[in-house]
């Protein structure tokens, strides 16, 4: 298993927290409305301090990291168990990596701006609008007020 760990279960972790995104349509309350990112819960947010900017939440981002890699533990635990014998080819495991590799890259690029803020935990309520899910690459429009 642990093998599997190593050869699957984090790239598809990473791939599926940052490459799979759920973005969430709110009105911050006694705040404007816009869109926030993550899954289970929001990690992600556009920073209230500056345009251009985003608000990280570090609790909320290691909950949904942990989230993402039960999940993806018990799927090849589970086939594990009803396969026995699962070889973990180094070309798939490499193909993993690399496409992961290439997502974090890509998200760092973003994260690293100084502007941005890194929050423990989000301190403001919102109102849920419209939820959805995009890969990282797209990108969501905030809707127009009538």
């Amino acid at each position: 298993m642990k093998r599997l760990v190593i050869a699957f279960v984090i790239p598809l972790t990473m791939i599926s927290l940052l490459g799979l995104t759920k973005w969430w349509y709110v009105d911050v309350i006694d705040g404007t409305d816009g869109i926030m990112y993550g899954f289970p819960l929001i990690y992600k947010s556009w920073g209230f301090h500056t345009s251009m900017s985003n608000q990280y939440f570090c609790l909320e981002f290691l909950f949904d990291l942990l989230c993402h890699f039960a999940f993806w533990t018990i799927v090849f635990y589970l086939i594990k168990k009803a396969f026995k014998t699962i070889k973990a080819k180094k070309a798939i495991s490499l193909f993993l990596y690399t496409i992961a590799g290439l997502i974090v890259i890509l998200e760092m690029l973003f994260v690293v701006d100084p502007i941005n803020l890194f929050k423990i935990k989000r301190n403001f309520d919102v109102e849920v609008i419209e939820t959805g899910y995009s890969l990282f690459w797209q990108n969501v429009q905030r809707q127009e007020k009538e």
